[in-house]
């Protein structure tokens, strides 16, 4: 949205040539970071404060169900989770004001992260009114998360456009792709790539920072990846396979990089809210 300002740019006065900034992604990409930083700071305290009136604790296995474990996280029974909410709230708001409305790719993975999310809150909305730790069956789940790979690989398989780049595989800084065509591997190979990722994320929830320190550092890494691969000139002289319009994921991956370390602020120990 903000990135129309640079159109501003091309009008008469000597103010104008201010606005040129919002047509580098790597302007956009910092203010996405410190948007959503500040967001969860703001509206941070509001929603925690909101989930322990609504009583939405984390509920934690028995003693008979994990045995030590249970010694371990025991003190964690009834610390609110669901900080989601304004986690992944800040991270969609920051991306819708600070990327390319028109870029393709960026609705794709807002579509992905407002259906995880969704599924994820389902989950925990059903554990935290029926007191269980047990919510969503996860046969549920995978049928779900495996709905959404295909829902992507169609998007990139029946596309012309993309077709052929999304059945490359790559390692980076190799020059040529390690798997020329995957072929019809490609929808296994996205399936195993999103559920994986989804669960794995899932797994970390629930110990002070771990979930988020870790996105914070996986988003950091593939906003530079991103940025690289977007870029004809980098990727070229870096020997990355060069995607037009992948710049663009750089903000949501800063957003998201920023968004966690704003909900850190609550999350570390000790945790006053969990991702859920």
């Amino acid at each position: 949205m903000m990135f129309y300002l640079y159109y501003l740019s091309q009008g008469p006065g000597a103010l104008a040539g201010g606005f040129n900034v919002f047509q580098y992604v790597s302007f956009r990409a910092v203010c996405a970071a410190i948007t959503a930083f500040l967001l969860c700071l703001v509206f941070g305290n509001w929603v925690i404060r909101k989930l322990t009136s609504l009583k939405f604790g984390q509920p934690i296995r028995t003693a008979e169900e994990v045995h030590r474990l249970f010694e371990l996280h025991g003190a964690k029974r009834g610390t609110p989770t669901m900080g989601g909410v304004f986690f992944m709230g800040s991270v969609v708001v920051s991306t819708l004001l600070w990327a390319r409305p028109d870029n393709h790719f960026v609705w794709l993975c807002l579509f992905t992260i407002l259906f995880t999310a969704g599924l994820g809150f389902a989950d925990d909305y059903i554990k935290v009114t029926r007191k269980k730790s047990d919510g969503i069956p996860g046969r549920v789940k995978l049928i779900c998360q495996f709905i959404l790979a295909a829902i992507v690989t169609a998007f990139f398989l029946l596309n012309p456009a993309l077709e052929v780049q999304a059945k490359e595989l790559y390692i980076p800084f190799f020059k040529e792709p390690v798997i020329a065509n995957l072929g019809w591997f490609t929808l296994i190979f996205f399936a195993v790539v999103i559920v994986g990722t989804s669960n794995a994320v899932n797994l970390t929830d629930g110990l002070d920072g771990l979930a988020t320190g870790c996105t914070v550092t996986v988003a950091s890494t593939y906003a530079v990846l991103a940025y690289a691969a977007g870029n004809v000139a980098v990727a070229t002289y870096l020997e990355l396979p060069f995607y037009r319009g992948s710049e663009e994921l750089t903000i949501i991956c800063t957003a998201l990089a920023g968004g966690g370390l704003g909900f850190l602020w609550f999350n570390c120990h000790p945790a006053k809210v969990f991702m859920g």
